[in-house]
């Protein structure tokens, strides 16, 4: 009786092991080519699986820390950009007569300019010399604030692109690691099947 056991067991190895070393098949081995993996040390299909997710997931890994680097760098353009346009606001802010602190934020300068401009516009009632003087600082006050305005979008935009970039990693990671465990569960299918 122990002999049977024995031989239904050495029958059992010997199927799980030709099931799970089966030839590296043609389009596994073109997949791993295309992502410039030297083949000739892989001569099953387990292996090239395995070497297969391996490169992918670094692909990947890759992909994803060049976004978020790329993120970085534009965040702080945006970031240098955001403060230059700060500095002409304090400039200007400086021209009409309003004091600034630090602490304030560009929104808070343009707000005061704002409010200062419209006080020059009413003392200055119809002088020519002062309304044209009001109208110089109207003109750059509207560009500074034209130019916060694009450059608001621009982050948005950005942000959005981010998240929209590492959505699409994570669900594509999803998806492969759903197939890896449905090609696993496959290969313990035909194991348990034999």
């Amino acid at each position: 009786m122990v002999s049977g056991i024995g031989s239904i067991s050495n029958i059992g190895s010997s199927l799980s092991v030709s099931s799970i070393q089966q030839p590296l098949t043609p389009e596994t081995k073109s997949k791993l080519e295309n992502l410039g993996i030297d083949t000739t040390n892989i001569k099953t299909e387990t292996q090239g699986q395995e070497a297969l997710q391996s490169a992918q997931s670094s692909q990947q890994g890759q992909e994803t820390q060049k976004n978020q680097e790329s993120q970085k760098g534009q965040a702080g353009g945006n970031q240098a950009a955001m403060q230059a346009l700060k500095s002409q606001a304090e400039a200007l802010a400086s021209k009409v007569g309003v004091s600034v602190s630090s602490d304030d934020k560009l929104s808070d300068i343009m707000d005061k300019i704002s409010q200062a401009l419209s006080t020059m516009q009413a003392q200055a009632a119809n002088d020519p010399q002062k309304l044209t003087q009001i109208a110089q600082y109207q003109t750059e006050f509207d560009s500074i604030n034209q130019s916060a305005s694009n450059l608001q979008t621009s982050m948005q935009i950005s942000a959005q692109s981010g998240a929209s970039q590492i959505q699409n990693s994570m669900t594509g990671l999803a998806i492969y690691n759903m197939a890896s465990m449905s090609i696993s569960n496959s290969n313990t299918d035909n194991l348990q099947k034999h």
